[in-house]
């Protein structure tokens, strides 16, 4: 899973944070994918919908507002 991917499913980083109860300046620091550790948290609490990465790919870290998030109405 990406970053922008659990960002959109949990509708902005500050709802991605929240449900993660970690601060939001932490999801910022996620690049474009977030840790294996927190993957495989994020595929527990959606039930699969979101997958965590086989194999943990090489990180390039991008601050938040870089990642181009949709926004969610």
């Amino acid at each position: 899973m990406k970053t922008k991917d659990v960002i959109e499913y949990f509708g902005g980083v500050n709802a991605t944070a929240r449900v993660l109860d970690i601060a939001h300046p932490a999801v910022c620091q996620w690049g474009e994918y977030p840790p294996y550790g927190r993957q495989a948290e994020i595929e527990l609490i959606t039930q699969g919908a979101l997958k965590r990465e086989p194999k943990q790919p090489a990180l390039q870290k991008r601050p938040c507002h870089q990642l181009h998030v949709s926004k969610v109405s």
